[in-house]
């Protein structure tokens, strides 16, 4: 099938074009890729009437750089990506258009990246913002560690749901292909992402672990061994850093929960011993991981509390890998002019997040 499109121009409308339907016949999925540290998330449009009636058109937002922390961002067509469970929902002609318009907007100006901070946000954000588009679609729950949306969490609420149950009128569904993507295509390799979650066990201990997921150097700093007791508990401090710039994790090796996203934390044992602690912080030109042992013992010396200088990052260059070179036009649904395949010189109208667009397109054929 030919993909010509010789020319498109976009200039300031004065109007939108909307959908005359209103029946309840489309689907709005939400779909969860918990392949360890690379985690993701994307958001999948299946109408069934319009012009793209029985495609798949599948949607995720990735970093575009190595810079994951509020670097620029991309909207990918993510068909052949790799899933684990997904939710869908029943959507109106309206709800439809309103997501799609979201989309739309997001793909002709994308906007940045952040692993921790929304916004701009993650991939995570991204679905979130996408069901809000859509009349209000409260997903199930999507914050992990530290209160930060992830993969991980959004797929751990579905899992808990179930096979083919229902939450919050959406029904999950486990991929029973895995070799497929979500529109039925081979699984091809996808672009860098991360999954904060797992990036947070991971780093303390295994920052090249979590290197080759980011391509991020890794750096370790041993920092040797410190005493105290326990009712002292043992303190740290991080300098030359902030919770809304980087993904901080302490892991203070006692088997606990762990702490992270400050720069100031204090934790008491519950028991004599030797304990291996570790604090990672991935930034946008690195990931470093602190190391030492805590001695605890009933009396005895007290340590300072540890101060941390975190390197200036030094940020990174290059681009991720795998986008496509075109990404079509969700088109609005039922009754509305098709964006894809229509004659040449044919003009649309699109509102597209909350800015109004003219499409001068000239294309031979579908993008299919």
């Amino acid at each position: 099938m030919k993909r010509a499109v010789p020319w498109m121009l976009v200039l300031p409308a004065l109007t939108a074009i909307t959908s005359t339907a209103s029946g309840a016949n489309h689907q709005l999925c939400f779909y969860v890729d918990k392949t360890t540290l690379t985690g993701h998330t994307f958001a999948c449009f299946m109408p069934k009437g319009g012009p793209q009636a029985g495609q798949v058109l599948c949607r995720g937002k990735y970093a575009a750089g190595l810079n994951i922390f509020g670097g620029p961002g991309k909207i990918k067509n993510d068909g052949a990506r790799h899933w684990d469970q997904r939710i869908c929902y029943v959507v109106t002609a309206a709800q439809y258009n309103g997501a799609a318009a979201k989309v739309n907007g997001k793909q002709a100006v994308p906007p940045p990246y952040h692993l921790v901070k929304n916004p701009p946000g993650n991939c995570t954000n991204w679905i979130t913002a996408v069901a809000g588009a859509a009349g209000g679609i409260a997903l199930p729950n999507k914050f992990g560690f530290f209160g930060i949306a992830t993969p991980s969490a959004f797929g751990a609420a579905l899992k808990a749901v179930g096979n083919g149950g229902v939450i919050g009128g959406g029904t999950v569904a486990y991929n029973a292909l895995p070799g497929q993507g979500a529109d039925g295509s081979p699984v091809a390799s996808a672009p860098r992402s991360l999954d904060s979650d797992q990036a947070a066990v991971t780093a303390p201990h295994n920052p090249n672990t979590v290197a080759s997921a980011t391509g991020l150097p890794p750096s370790i700093f041993p920092l040797g061994t410190f005493q105290t007791t326990l009712a002292a508990g043992f303190s740290v401090s991080l300098h030359n850093t902030a919770a809304d710039s980087a993904l901080i994790s302490m892991d203070w090796g006692d088997g606990g929960p762990l702490d992270g996203q400050n720069i100031g934390f204090h934790h008491t044992y519950a028991a004599t011993g030797t304990y291996q602690a570790a604090l990672a912080v991935i930034n946008d030109g690195a990931i470093d991981s602190y190391q030492w042992s805590v001695v605890v013992q009933p009396a005895g010396p007290v340590a300072p509390p540890l101060n941390i200088n975190v390197p200036t990052p030094s940020p990174m260059g290059g681009t991720n890998p795998g986008f496509d070179n075109t990404i079509d036009v969700l088109a609005v649904s039922d009754g509305a002019p098709a964006l894809d395949g229509i004659g040449a010189g044919a003009l649309a109208v699109l509102l597209t997040g909350g800015s109004l667009f003219v499409l001068l397109w000239r294309r031979r054929e579908s993008l299919g």
